[in-house]
């Protein structure tokens, strides 16, 4: 009777496995449909290791006042910072090399695609200060403590943009910045508007749907001090506070496409964008055999910048004729190249992002987690009752 109803057990665990196997198949089958038919724009696969450098090349002050730029320009930053990301999700996280992300309350970012909408929602002012710069809190605390400034310029708000976010000239006009005013993104001013025609409009959104993916306007603040590792403080902004307002754009590199130097002429000039946008046309490049999703990477390019502080108490420098801490307006312009690749740089397990936890599809860890299951019921029923 025993071995009957063990036997009967069995049968059913087999028939409960069976079930629950084929309704994660084929959920698991359905979502890659989904995937394959979907006509959303593909997000970039971002995750690795990326060399950025920051080039401060245009610097200014206010007009007939003392300034607090010094320096030789221009000057160049470079860091290292790693990128995770799940394949085909936009969220990610980045993360200077050396820094603890998962215990320093990381912040998971978006990656947008370059369009009008995204500039207007992401450039506007929106508060910030030390604590969005992502570096670690106790040091930003213990720099915002020893600033031993008035309240105003702790952070980056509206008041602190209107009196002193612009360099101004001798009417106390904003002296607008040309490394800003001359960057044009690929597709920031396509606009579909109702003259015209259904052919027009399915251009644009065409267009729209190869605008590149980016950073679009991360503002937060910064202090320039030896404490952040090696590369920082130099004896330009040694002690200073930053205000940034930066955007970097991800685009194909002809220089790491497998043909290159040969498919150099498959590089071509953005029409009305900034000199930094190039596109390669896949068409050529694949005459020389290559395929630009598999045989070329991405490179970053970008401005960013902002009012940089200079509190007597951490810089050593005089105050302005009003009694304020100096200020110099610095523009920068910047490029990065990946330089390890996804496959060497692994999610840190305390960083949860949306998209495949492994590389192992979700669904189908719930049919092997099913599985285990099913083994640990059937193997529990080779067991004879307890007495």
């Amino acid at each position: 009777l025993n071995s009957s109803l063990q036997m009967t057990g069995r049968l059913l665990v087999a028939a409960l496995c069976l079930v629950v196997s084929s309704v994660d198949a084929q959920e698991n089958t359905e979502t890659t449909t989904n995937i394959t038919n979907a006509t959303a724009p593909v997000v970039p696969y971002l995750n690795g290791r990326w060399k950025v450098n920051f080039r401060y090349s245009e610097l200014k002050g206010n007009v007939g006042m003392k300034s607090g730029c010094q320096g030789v320009w221009p000057y160049i930053y470079s860091i290292e910072y790693e990128v995770y990301q799940h394949r085909g999700s936009p969220e990610y996280v980045l993360c200077r090399v050396g820094d603890d992300c998962v215990g320093n309350l990381y912040t998971v970012k978006t990656l947008r695609q370059a369009s009008p909408k995204a500039f207007e929602e992401n450039c506007e002012l929106r508060e910030h200060g030390l604590l969005e710069s992502g570096f670690d809190t106790f040091v930003m605390t213990s720099y915002a403590r020893s600033m031993q400034l008035p309240d105003i310029w702790e952070s980056h708000t509206t008041e602190f943009e209107t009196e002193y976010g612009h360099a101004r000239d001798a009417l106390g006009k904003k002296i607008m910045p040309n490394t800003w005013n001359r960057w044009k993104v690929p597709g920031q001013m396509e606009v579909i508007t109702k003259a015209m025609t259904p052919e027009q409009k399915q251009l644009v959104k065409e267009k729209a749907d190869a605008q590149p993916w980016g950073r679009i306007c991360d503002q937060f603040d910064w202090p320039d001090i030896a404490a952040l590792g090696p590369g920082f403080a130099s004896p330009f902004y040694a002690g200073t506070k930053r205000h940034e307002n930066m955007t970097w754009i991800w685009i194909k590199d002809i220089s790491s496409c497998r043909c290159f130097p040969d498919c150099m002429s498959c590089y071509y000039h953005e029409p009305d964008t900034s000199p930094q946008f190039y596109r390669i046309n896949e068409t050529c490049i694949a005459q020389f055999g290559d395929q630009i999703d598999e045989h070329c990477d991405y490179k970053i390019v970008g401005v960013g910048g902002g009012p940089v502080i200079y509190p007597p108490a951490t810089t050593g420098r005089e105050v302005d004729d009003n009694g304020r801490p100096l200020i110099c307006y610095q523009y920068t312009q910047i490029d990065g190249f990946r330089t390890l690749p996804a496959s060497k740089v692994l999610i840190p397990p305390g960083i949860i992002l949306k998209g495949a936890a492994s590389t192992v599809p979700l669904p189908w860890l719930s049919i092997l987690l099913s599985m285990f299951l099913c083994l640990t019921l059937e193997f529990s029923h080779s067991f004879p009752p307890s007495a």
